[in-house]
C-alpha cells in the first residue's frame, strides 16, 4: 500500500545546464559583482571583476553570451556609477569606471576575435573532413571497382585455364585418335599395299626393265610410307607409354631422335621406375617432345640429357642441352611469363600448371636446362 501511494518523481534534465553551463554562471557571478560594487567602498576598481564572467564566457558553445554579459557589464557600471555618493573621489571614480569599462570591452573584443577564429577553423576542419570523406568514399568505391574487376579477372583467368586444361585434354585425345587410326587403317592398307605390290614383282619375272624399275620403286615408297607412318603414329601416341610406361617411351623417344637428328641424347631414367597416373606420364613425355624439338630446331646442340627422377611425392624431369643457349635480353623480357619463349614452351607451362608442379628455364651461352617438378597425388614428401 505504502509503495502503490508512492508520487512518481520525474527524473530532472540537466542536459541543459551542462550545455549552458558557463553562461548560467558567468550571469551569477556578473550579479555577484554588482552587488559588491554597490556596496563597495568609495575609490575601489570593483567593476574589473566584470572580467571574471566575460572570460568564464569562453567556454560557452554560443558567441552572443560574450557580447550580452559585456554589455550587462557596461550598463551594471553605470548603474552603480550613478548610485555611487558625490564626494571629492567622484571623478577618480569616473576614471577608474571608464578604465574597468575599457578593459572589459578589450577582453569581450579579443572572446569575440578568439571566437570567430574558432568557427572559422571549425568551418575549415569541417570543410576538410568532408573532402577526407568523400575522397575515403571514393577510394572505398574504386577499391569496390577494382576488387570486382580483380574477382572477374581471376574468374576469366581461371575459366581460361580450365579451357586450356580440356584443350590439352582433348588434344591428347585427338592424338591417341588419329594415332589408333594411322595404325589401324592407313598403316594396314600400305602394308597390304607392298605386299601387292612384292607378289606382282614375284609373279612377273618378264617385265620390261623400265617396268621392273617403276614396280622396285613402288615397293619401296610403299615401304617407305609405311615405315614413316608407323612413326608418326608413335610420336603422336606411343603405344608402349601405356604398355611398358614411361621410362621405356622416353628411351624409344630418344633413340629415334638420336636417328633423325644426328644428336647423341642420353637417358638417365631408374631401371625400376614405377608406373605413375596416366596423365602424368602423359604429360611428362609430351614435356620430353616437346623440349626435345625445341632443341633440334633452335639449339643447334650436337647433345642433349634427359633426366627423370622419381622421389617420394614428386616426379623431377630435366632436359638439357649444351646449345647456344636462349638470348639473356630475351629471358629479361620474359620476366616471369613463359609464353614469350615461345608456344611451346608456353604449352609446357600450360602442362605443368595444370598439375600445380614447378617449371623452371636456366639458360646461358654453355646451354639451356629445363626442370620441371610435379606433385604425385596421394604421396606424402
Amino acid at each position: 500500500m505504502v509503495a502503490a501511494n508512492l508520487i512518481p518523481i520525474r527524473a530532472v534534465d540537466l542536459k541543459p545546464f551542462t550545455r549552458h553551463w558557463a553562461a548560467i554562471v558567468a550571469v551569477a557571478l556578473t550579479a555577484a559583482v554588482f552587488v559588491l560594487d554597490t556596496r563597495k567602498e568609495p575609490g575601489l576598481a570593483v567593476s574589473l571583476f566584470y572580467l571574471a564572467p566575460i572570460l568564464i564566457t569562453f567556454w560557452s558553445p554560443q558567441r552572443w553570451h560574450t557580447l550580452v554579459i559585456a554589455n550587462a557589464a557596461t550598463i551594471l557600471t553605470v548603474v552603480a556609477y550613478t548610485r555611487s555618493p558625490v564626494g571629492e573621489e567622484r571623478p577618480f571614480e569616473f576614471r577608474n569606471r571608464m578604465i574597468c569599462l575599457v578593459a572589459v570591452w578589450i577582453v569581450a573584443t579579443l572572446a569575440m576575435v578568439r571566437r570567430q577564429a574558432e568557427d572559422r577553423f571549425e568551418a575549415e576542419q569541417a570543410e576538410l573532413e568532408r573532402r577526407i570523406r568523400d575522397h575515403s568514399n571514393e577510394l572505398a568505391r574504386a577499391n569496390t571497382e577494382l576488387q570486382a574487376e580483380i574477382a572477374d579477372r581471376k574468374s576469366a583467368e581461371a575459366a581460361l585455364r580450365q579451357l586450356s586444361t580440356h584443350l590439352l585434354s582433348a588434344q591428347d585425345d585427338e592424338r591417341r585418335r588419329i594415332a589408333r587410326e594411322l595404325h589401324d587403317t592407313t598403316a594396314q592398307s600400305l602394308a597390304a599395299v607392298s605386299m601387292n605390290l612384292a607378289r606382282i614383282e614375284h609373279l612377273a619375272p618378264d617385265l620390261a626393265p623400265k617396268a621392273a624399275d617403276l614396280l622396285a620403286d613402288s615397293v619401296a615408297l610403299a615401304n617407305q610410307c609405311q615405315k614413316e607412318i608407323r612413326t608418326l603414329s608413335y610420336l603422336l601416341h606411343p603405344p608402349m607409354l601405356e604398355e611398358a610406361g614411361l621410362g621405356a617411351a622416353v628411351q624409344w623417344f630418344a633413340n629415334g631422335v638420336q636417328q633423325r637428328a644426328s644428336i647423341q641424347v642420353a637417358v638417365d631414367v631408374p631401371e625400376k621406375l614405377e608406373r605413375m597416373p596416366n596423365d602424368i606420364e602423359t604429360t611428362l613425355f609430351r614435356i620430353v617432345q616437346e623440349s626435345m624439338n625445341n632443341i633440334t630446331r633452335h639449339s643447334g646442340s650436337p647433345n642433349a640429357s634427359i633426366r627423370l627422377v622419381r622421389n617420394t611425392g614428386e616426379v623431377i624431369l630435366q632436359v638439357k642441352d649444351e646449345g647456344k643457349g636462349i638470348p639473356p635480353e630475351k629471358l629479361e623480357r620474359v620476366n616471369g611469363n613463359v609464353a614469350g619463349l615461345g608456344v611451346g614452351v608456353a604449352g609446357i607451362w600450360e602442362r605443368v600448371r595444370q598439375f600445380g608442379g614447378d617449371l623452371d628455364i636456366t639458360s646461358n651461352s654453355r646451354g639451356t636446362t629445363v626442370t620441371v617438378v610435379l606433385p604425385l597425388e596421394g604421396e606424402v614428401k
